[in-house]
C-alpha cells in the first residue's frame, strides 16, 4: 500500500471536494436570499428526501460494487454480471422510490390544517422525478470508486452538477423577476441528468466492454442486501433529523437554519469522508490479500485529517452566529445546534473509518447491527425531542 498513490488520489479528492462545496455554500448563500426563509426550508427538505431515498434505492449495490471491483480473484465475467445487476435493480427501485415519494407528498401536506407546510408541497412533488436520476449518479460514481477512479468519479456529482445549477440560475436572474422554489428544484433535476450523463460517458473507459457477462452469483444477495440494510440505517441516521422537523408545525421554519448548521459541520468530517471513498479499495486489497504491507499510510493520513479538523471545530465554535448569519440573519438560532453538531463530528474523525475498514473486510453484518442500535436511539429521540425542543431536539 503505497503512501504516494493513497496520497496524490486523495489529495485531488479532496480537492474536488472542496471546489464542490465552495460552489455549493455559494448556492445556498444565494438561494437564501433569493427564495427566503419559507422557500428555502422547501428546497432543503426536498433535496433530503432525494438524497435519502437515492441511496436507499442502490440497494447495497454501491457497496458490494466498490467492494468486489478490486477483488482480484474474481472474474470479469462475474464483475460485469454485477455491475448490470446493480444498474437494472437500482434504477427499478429509483423508479418506485421516486413515485412513493410523490404519493406521500401529495397526501401527507395536505394535512396540516394551519397550512404550514404547504409551500413545500410543490417542491417535494417535482423533487421526486430526480431520484432515478441521482441514484444512477451514485451508481456510477461507486463504480468509479471500485476501480481506484474515485477522483475522477467525483467529478459529474461534486463539480458538473453544482456548477450548472449555478450557471442555469445566474443565467434566468436577468429574465425572471423572481426565482420560485419550483423553478430552483427544476432546474436541480435538470443539473443531476445532465451529470448523471457526463458519468455515464466517464464510466464507459473503465467498464468491463471486452467480456460477455456471466450470472449472477447468488452468494452476493445476502451481503447486498445487509449493504442495502446499512445504507438505509446510516442514511436515515444522517437525514433523520432534517426531515423530522418538518414533521410538526412548530418546527418545520427551522429546517432551512439546521441544514445551513449541517452544511456547514460538513467541513469537519470532509477530508474524512472523501478520504474513506479513496481508502475503500485498498482496503478490500488489503483483507484479501495478506500480502499486503499493512494500513500505516492510511493511519498517519487519519491522523493529520483530525489535527484539521479540531483547529476547524475550535473557528466554528468560537462564532457560529458570525458564519450563520451570512446567510440569513434568522439562521444565528441555530449556533448552539451548530456546536453541538461540530463536536460530535469532531468525534466522527477521531474515530476514523471503522464502519468503511470492517464493510471492505466482509464484516458489514456487524457495522449494521450497531447503526441499527443508533438509529432506534436517534428516531426514538427526535421524536420525543424535536416537538418541545426543536433544533435543539434535533
Amino acid at each position: 500500500m503505497r503512501l504516494s498513490e493513497i496520497t496524490r488520489k486523495g489529495g485531488m479528492s479532496l480537492m474536488f471536494q472542496l471546489l464542490g462545496v465552495i460552489l455549493s455554500l455559494g448556492l445556498n448563500l444565494y438561494m437564501t436570499k433569493a427564495l427566503g426563509t419559507e422557500s428555502y426550508n422547501a428546497y432543503a427538505l426536498s433535496l433530503s428526501w432525494v438524497v435519502l431515498l437515492s441511496h436507499f434505492s442502490l440497494f447495497g449495490f454501491d457497496s458490494l460494487i466498490t467492494r468486489e471491483m478490486s477483488n482480484r480473484s474474481l472474474d470479469d465475467s462475474v464483475k460485469k454480471a454485477i455491475l448490470i445487476k446493480g444498474r437494472n435493480v437500482s434504477f427499478l427501485i429509483s423508479l418506485a422510490s421516486g413515485l412513493v415519494l410523490f404519493c406521500f407528498a401529495w397526501f401527507f401536506y395536505d394535512s396540516y390544517e394551519a397550512n404550514e407546510a404547504q409551500y413545500a408541497k410543490p417542491a417535494v412533488l417535482i423533487a421526486s422525478a430526480g431520484i432515478p436520476l441521482f441514484t444512477m449518479l451514485l451508481y456510477y460514481r461507486s463504480f468509479m470508486k471500485g476501480v481506484k477512479r474515485n477522483e475522477t468519479g467525483m467529478i459529474p456529482e461534486v463539480l458538473i452538477r453544482p456548477a450548472l445549477y449555478l450557471i442555469a440560475i445566474l443565467s434566468l436572474v436577468g429574465y425572471l423577476e423572481g426565482l420560485s422554489v419550483e423553478l430552483i428544484v427544476g432546474l436541480n433535476i435538470v443539473a443531476i441528468l445532465v451529470s448523471m450523463l457526463f458519468g455515464i460517458v466517464i464510466s464507459k473507459r473503465f467498464w468491463p466492454r471486452k467480456v460477455k457477462a456471466g450470472r449472477f452469483p447468488k452468494m452476493f444477495w445476502k451481503p447486498t442486501i445487509t449493504f442495502m440494510f446499512l445504507a438505509v440505517v446510516l442514511w436515515v441516521n444522517n437525514r433523520a433529523d432534517i426531515i423530522m422537523l418538518s414533521f410538526w408545525e412548530n418546527t418545520v421554519h427551522d429546517v432551512g437554519a439546521y441544514n445551513i448548521a449541517l452544511k456547514l459541520t460538513d467541513f469537519v468530517a470532509m477530508p474524512l469522508v472523501v478520504l474513506n471513498a479513496v481508502f475503500a479499495p485498498y482496503f478490500a486489497e488489503y483483507f484479501q490479500d495478506k500480502k499486503h504491507k499493512g494500513l500505516k499510510p492510511i493511519k498517519n493520513l487519519i491522523r493529520l485529517v483530525a489535527c484539521f479538523s479540531i483547529v476547524l471545530v475550535i473557528g466554528l465554535c468560537f462564532k457560529p452566529e458570525l458564519f450563520l448569519s451570512i446567510f440569513n440573519e434568522e439562521f444565528v438560532s441555530a449556533s448552539i445546534p451548530m456546536i453541538i453538531l461540530a463536536a460530535s463530528q469532531l468525534i466522527n474523525v477521531i474515530v476514523g473509518p471503522v464502519g468503511n475498514a470492517l464493510s471492505m473486510a466482509n464484516s458489514e453484518k456487524t457495522v449494521f447491527q450497531v447503526s441499527a442500535v443508533t438509529l432506534a436511539i436517534n428516531l426514538v429521540l427526535t421524536g420525543l425531542l424535536i416537538p418541545y425542543y426543536g433544533m435543539m431536539g434535533a
